[in-house]
């Protein structure tokens, strides 16, 4: 529940805020948007939307890359 809700806040913020968006922003679009993939994957979440995270977040052009840690 906390999830969509905070996803739909998010949604609405960025939305409502003149250009440019903070970065920050986007990155928070991007992190939440990452978790209810996960939580949608895993079944827990089955209908959580986040289509609309996905397009702001692809629009915004931020990119998080995860590099692996040598074992």
């Amino acid at each position: 529940m906390f999830s969509q809700e905070f996803g739909s806040c998010l949604t609405v913020v960025i939305k409502a805020t003149p250009p440019p968006v903070p970065k920050v922003y986007n990155v928070f679009a991007l992190t939440e948007y990452q978790h209810n993939i996960l939580l949608k994957r895993a079944g827990l979440c089955p209908l959580i939307p986040y289509d609309e995270l996905k397009n702001l977040t692809l629009e915004s052009g931020v990119e998080i890359r995860i590099f692996p840690i040598p074992l």
